[in-house]
């Protein structure tokens, strides 16, 4: 049994689709394809597949990751499952994993927000100092400092007026969303944000490089 990751972009339509029907849409890609993942014994047998790191609905990736396990690996697979993907789903590399999921990090974004009066520096000065907001976890809601989960941060103006986010953010047990950032500029600055354009760029791991 080959134990292997894809690594795939999401973007354009395709961002629209939620976690657990993109997994039903992979599973019948594999079929398309004519790639047999491998299942589980017992009396309920599954694929193994699996994403290390769900994306949230409506944000894009260059770099989204699918682990799955196959008896044997064809040498033109990116290109039966590109033409078995939708729209928007878009295979890049396939090998064969050697590290798990607990291995990521952090995770960079490029947020692109829309609106008035948007300043880079009213962002800097903002997450110079702690920043605390209620937080959604598992467990309920908690009062957070933002900046314990930044681990990298700065912005810039574009040429349309737009305002661009370069963060690298916490992943893992203790993650952050990067629509808290968006809030609290929203809430905090004098700007106005009217929506936010969301793109993971890199998935990393604790030394800061590129999780694969």
């Amino acid at each position: 049994m080959l134990k292997c990751r894809m690594q795939y972009e999401k973007r354009g339509p395709a961002q629209y689709i939620s976690h657990l029907d993109l997994m039903r849409v992979f599973r019948r890609a594999f079929m398309r394809a004519g790639v047999m993942l491998s299942f589980s014994q017992g009396f309920n047998p599954h694929p193994y597949i699996s994403v290390p790191l769900p994306l949230p609905t409506g944000f894009s990736s260059r770099c989204d990751l699918l682990d799955f396990d196959t008896e044997s690996l064809p040498d033109d697979f990116l290109a039966r499952m590109t033409a078995a993907l939708p729209e928007g789903i878009v295979p890049r590399y396939v090998y064969q994993r050697t590290r798990g999921a607990g291995d990521i990090a952090a995770v960079r974004y490029t947020v692109t927000l829309h609106g008035e009066g948007l300043v880079p520096e009213d962002v800097r000065t903002l997450f110079s100092a702690p920043v605390m907001m209620l937080k959604r976890t598992k467990r309920g809601e908690s009062e957070v400092d933002l900046c314990t989960f930044i681990r990298s941060l700065d912005a810039s103006s574009l040429p349309d007026g737009s305002l661009a986010l370069d963060a690298v953010l916490a992943a893992g047990e203790q993650s952050l969303n990067p629509e808290y950032l968006v809030r609290a500029i929203d809430e905090r600055t004098p700007g106005t944000v009217a929506w936010a354009d969301y793109l993971r760029t890199a998935i990393l791991d604790r030394d800061g490089e590129i999780f694969a």
